[in-house]
C-alpha cells in the first residue's frame, strides 16, 4: 500500500510539474519537486521489491 501511495504522489507530482511548464514556468532537472518525484518513484520502487505482490505469494504456497 505504501508502495502505491508514494507511485501515487509521485504521479501527482509530475502532473502538477507538466501543468506548470504548460504555463509557460521553467522547470529545471534538479528543481526539488524534480527531486521529490525521483525520490517517491525510487522509494515506491524499492519497496516493490520488498513486499511480494499478491500473484507472486499465490505461486509461492
Amino acid at each position: 500500500m505504501l508502495a502505491g501511495a508514494l507511485f501515487n504522489r509521485a504521479t501527482d507530482i509530475f502532473r502538477k510539474l507538466v501543468e506548470l511548464q504548460a504555463d509557460g514556468v521553467e522547470i529545471h532537472s534538479d528543481d526539488a519537486l524534480m527531486r521529490e518525484c525521483g525520490q517517491c518513484l525510487l522509494d515506491a520502487m524499492e519497496l516493490g521489491h520488498v513486499v511480494p505482490s499478491p500473484q507472486r505469494r499465490r505461486r509461492h504456497r
